[in-house]
């Protein structure tokens, strides 16, 4: 018989186990790490799916944080940032919502870190946003880092994943999500999906605010981030027209 080397990697360290070729490796129960004093962490599943065996293959153990009740308050959940050190990236998980937050949006902090992700009444709706949706639900996501409130993470993606309720006759099998832009006036379209076992709704975003949830009306699944390659686009274009104009 052959057998191939399977690598384990986990908070305890690293296992490797010989396993027979052709058959499904298997763990066993993962050990989690030590939390800290207001989370806890839970095993998430492997880098990759764990298949049959034909090779050397190496699987790594991922961990969600799981904020205690004591430090969720409403949609907000209150953690320190030391839950990122030695991370690219982690998630944060509750039961209403699940957030993964790259490291490098951390980067220079050293104390806590309030997350947010509200489905806000309409009484309670700025002005300025409530006519951008009607009678749509508003969704409002938030960050604050040592007090400070960050809501642009420049290039660095942010998935996030929310509870959502449809309303009766609410088709749920096309989705995007939409970014209420107050300051220029209009929405910006992000693809979203629905997904109807944890009745979640799942996008990426490089930014926090208010948005809402809509019949998807793009083609593709990058338009909230190709709007403002567009307009960049727009400008060089003008730009070198102008310079064309001069030199003539």
């Amino acid at each position: 018989n052959t057998y191939c080397e399977i690598t384990w990697v986990t908070a305890e360290g690293t296992r490797v186990d010989s396993v027979m070729y052709g058959t499904v490796p298997w763990y066993g129960i993962v050990p989690v790490p030590v939390g800290g004093e207001n989370y806890t962490y839970e095993f998430a599943g492997w880098d990759k799916e764990v298949v049959k065996a034909t090779g050397p293959a190496t699987y790594v153990a991922t961990y969600n944080v799981v904020p205690s009740e004591e430090s969720i308050e409403g949609g907000s959940a209150t953690l320190p940032v030391n839950v990122f050190d030695g991370k690219e990236s982690q998630t944060i998980e509750t039961k209403d919502w699940v957030i993964e937050l790259p490291s490098a949006i951390f980067e220079g902090y050293d104390g806590d870190f309030t997350i947010s992700v509200e489905i806000i009444d309409n009484a309670d709706v700025p002005k300025d946003v409530i006519g951008f949706v009607g009678e749509k639900k508003v969704i409002s996501l938030g960050l604050t880092i040592d007090g400070n409130v960050v809501s642009d993470f420049g290039k660095e993606i942010v998935t996030v994943s929310f509870n959502y309720v449809p309303d009766e006759g609410e088709r749920m099998d096309n989705i995007s999500v939409f970014w209420i832009d107050v300051e220029n006036g209009r929405t910006v379209e992000y693809p979203a999906v629905f997904d109807v076992k944890t009745g979640m709704v799942t996008f990426d975003t490089t930014h926090f605010s208010y948005w809402y949830v809509d019949e998807r009306t793009c083609d593709d699944d990058s338009s909230g981030f190709d709007v403002y390659v567009t307009v960049v686009l727009v400008i060089v274009a003008l730009l070198c027209a102008a310079l064309l104009r001069m030199k003539r």
